[in-house]
């Protein structure tokens, strides 16, 4: 995005690059030492450690960031890391500041089009929602419902929407219902054995209703 950012990017891959080589030469060192647990190496707040037997914690020269739950290794960052995982931090703090210049510039550019880009924005995505609708409908054969002022409900051939397209997906067949309440329905008893479809029905309906 911009020379700058180009430049800080390249200089931390170099300097990745050369904290792994001195990486793997202490840890070379130290391994035919005999200071190492079988593990070798570990990751501790970001930052590539040495798993280092206990007993040799003081011959292993650096900065320790743990120590095991039994206490038998300990998690040491080797002193000739130390200046260059610094220097690491530092180049990933420039480029950090140097992204949110970029940003920033970005948005001064487009601020005088604010007013523009929201109304856009706003216009996606109402289509956006609408052709998601009219998606899903297509593929659980919705149909359009009639809604009426006095209290009634018909639904015809009914079916959980969930459960349609989970069921077709793996061929499995799917039984619909019919249900009508109006007028002076008010109590709907649901009576069958267990597992008989009695809770399908119910979350159906009040799925179909949100739908």
């Amino acid at each position: 995005a911009s020379p700058e950012l180009l430049k800080i990017s390249k200089q931390i891959k170099s300097k990745e690059r050369e904290s792994d080589k001195i990486f793997l030469q202490e840890l070379e060192f130290f391994r035919t030492k005999g200071f190492l647990t079988d593990s070798f190496e570990s990751i501790r707040n970001g930052r590539r450690v040495l798993t280092v037997l206990s007993e040799h914690k003081r011959k292993v020269g650096g900065i320790i960031h743990d120590e095991s739950a039994t206490g038998k290794s300990m998690f040491i960052e080797p002193e000739k890391l130390m200046s260059i995982n610094i220097e690491i931090n530092n180049l990933y703090a420039d480029r950090k500041a140097e992204i949110y210049k970029i940003i920033r510039d970005l948005c001064i550019v487009i601020r005088p089009y604010s007013e523009q880009l929201l109304t856009a924005q706003e216009i996606l995505t109402t289509l956006d929602v609408l052709r998601a609708k009219a998606k899903y409908a297509y593929e659980i054969k919705g149909k359009r419902p009639k809604i009426q002022k006095k209290s009634c409900l018909r639904i015809k051939v009914g079916y959980n929407p969930v459960l349609y397209v989970k069921n077709r997906n793996a061929g499995i067949p799917i039984i619909p219902f019919d249900l009508v309440l109006h007028n002076n329905n008010r109590i709907l008893i649901l009576s069958g054995p267990n597992a008989g479809g009695k809770s399908v029905v119910l979350k159906s309906v009040g799925l179909l209703q949100l739908l």
